[in-house]
């Protein structure tokens, strides 16, 4: 395998050098074409591998699968987490008995389909995690997303609170403290997907 991976190596070489210089060319490679090649030759030796391993090709197939899932998941919380405050902002600002029954009937609903669906984001994220153990605990942009994580948990059990109170009719808080108080989660999304897209650390 590993002959053959050269082979392929030397073959992207040559065809860069005919992309760049032209056939008959033999110049000398700038930086830049050195960087190209690089990027070039591994991604055509690492796709000559996994193509040809059943073993690595199972467990990508099983990696994407695993981040697919995990993906929905988060989105799935952050949806219930954008608006489950939206529906205590309302609860707050009506006066009819009616309205506020229904309301509170529908976060406690919502709440109790949020919960399982952010356990199951975080145990997903745990089994990516697995796949690659050792890079991501050296990988310091990784906890600092687990710290946010912690903090969207933390607000997730904040929600409950609340949610329980409406539900006992017992609310203290005003529609505009629940409207500051939505705006939270966004924070958490930027800082999750930043670190988790550009790795910064």
């Amino acid at each position: 395998v590993c002959a053959v991976e050269k082979s392929v190596v030397r073959m992207c070489r040559v065809r860069n050098r005919m992309i760049f210089y032209g056939a008959d060319s033999q110049g000398p490679k700038p930086p830049a074409w050195r960087r190209a090649w690089r990027i070039n030759s591994r991604y055509y030796a690492g796709q000559f591998h996994t193509t040809h391993t059943g073993k690595d090709r199972e467990g990508k197939a099983a990696m994407l699968w695993l981040k697919a899932a995990h993906l929905i998941a988060v989105i799935c919380w952050f949806a219930g987490i954008f608006y489950l405050p939206r529906i205590l902002v309302y609860y707050a600002q009506s006066e009819d008995s009616a309205t506020r029954v229904q309301l509170a009937l529908m976060a406690h609903k919502l709440y109790r389909f949020m919960t399982p669906i952010a356990v199951v984001a975080v145990l997903l994220g745990f089994a990516l995690a697995a796949f690659n153990l050792a890079y991501y605990l050296a990988a310091k942009w990784l906890w600092l997303k687990l710290l946010a994580v912690a903090g969207l948990a933390i607000y997730h059990a904040i929600c409950g609170r609340y949610v329980a109170a409406v539900r006992a009719d017992s609310n203290r808080h005003s529609s505009l403290y629940f409207r500051w108080f939505n705006e939270i989660p966004v924070l958490f999304l930027l800082v999750i997907v930043v670190l988790t897209v550009v790795k910064p650390l």
